[in-house]
């Protein structure tokens, strides 16, 4: 089912793109639908190229589980304030 959109864009955003819909051979309407479901078509499905932070570490720690989190923080920062001190 299809459904009325209302839209504002730049008159010469509009015309820009009427005319390129011209040349396609498809309508701004059509235009629009196709760039809508590929945009929430790829916001659905997770893209494997990009990674998020987390997964990249994910593992790169080795947890000692005789200490606890609050301990393993602290070291964590104490190691990074010494290796920032030795470039200065």
């Amino acid at each position: 089912m299809k459904e009325k959109l209302t839209l504002h864009i730049d008159k010469n955003t509009l015309d820009r793109s009427r005319l390129q819909a011209k040349q396609k051979g498809t309508t701004l309407s059509q235009m629009v639908e196709d760039f809508l479901q590929q945009i929430s078509e790829s916001a659905a499905e997770p893209d494997e190229s990009r990674k998020s932070i987390l997964d990249e570490i994910m593992g790169c720690i080795v947890l000692d589980e005789n200490k606890s989190y609050r301990t393993h923080i602290e070291e964590a920062r104490a190691m990074k304030r010494d290796n920032h001190e030795d470039f200065n």
